[in-house]
């Protein structure tokens, strides 16, 4: 199966099922879910270094042709100006077609031109260049994450057995034969418990025992 949070035709991952409030923590956790699945991942670009939506602010900043046919079609039904932006706000095929966000240079390093839509402002602060080096970024999170799936059977092979999916706690086992992994992932900006246990392999809090206890959009995997 493929497995994906973002491509063209679709919103950025983490205002969408993460938290811009912890944009770090949760763009760690989606990226440990989508290399932990079973399944072949796909990461769209931008995303490894936790590129969010556009941060446009009128419908003529658009090029989205379904942006514009669904404004129509709401104007007709007599939405308000504001509701109906407030729905394309969310929903455009553009919030993830910005351009790549390279560095903290003009356009974020994408073009000395006009690129076809507006970079996002953030892109001064979100760039893959001020992450590259930074150990504790998404992006080194990525790739230590793209390693670990490389250097495991269990990741690679192993079945899938569902543990938990309740509204705040998703939890899963990958198991090949007598090795095994257990991801606990909390997709909440609030604590939550847990009663898995193992020796811990990986936190994006840095943690180095633990305790049950998950901190918000903590993850965990556990041996």
């Amino acid at each position: 199966n493929t497995i994906y949070l973002e491509n063209h035709d679709q919103p950025r991952s983490i205002p969408r099922f993460g938290s811009l409030k912890y944009w770090k923590e949760s763009g760690k956790l989606l990226a440990t879910m989508i290399l932990t699945l079973r399944g072949t991942p796909f990461i769209y670009e931008g995303q490894e270094f936790g590129m969010t939506d556009f941060d446009f602010t009128d419908l003529s900043q658009l090029d989205d042709v379904e942006s514009h046919n669904v404004d129509r079609v709401l104007k007709k039904l007599m939405v308000p100006k504001g509701l109906r932006w407030k729905i394309i706000r969310r929903t455009s095929r553009d919030n993830a077609r910005t351009p790549m966000q390279w560095d903290a240079t003009a356009n974020g390093g994408f073009t000395t031109g006009k690129p076809w839509l507006g970079v996002n402002k953030n892109y001064r602060d979100i760039n893959l260049a001020s992450q590259k080096d930074d150990p504790d970024s998404i992006y080194s999170w990525y790739k230590d994450m793209i390693a670990m799936r490389k250097g495991s059977d269990v990741l690679q092979k192993g079945e899938f057995i569902p543990l938990e999916t309740g509204p705040q706690v998703f939890a899963y086992r990958r198991r090949l034969q007598d090795k095994q992994l257990t991801v606990v992932l909390n997709f909440s900006d609030d604590p939550a418990s847990c009663t898995y246990t193992g020796t811990l392999i990986k936190s994006n809090y840095n943690r180095r025992q633990f305790d049950g206890t998950l901190q918000p959009w903590e993850t965990v995997i556990l041996g």
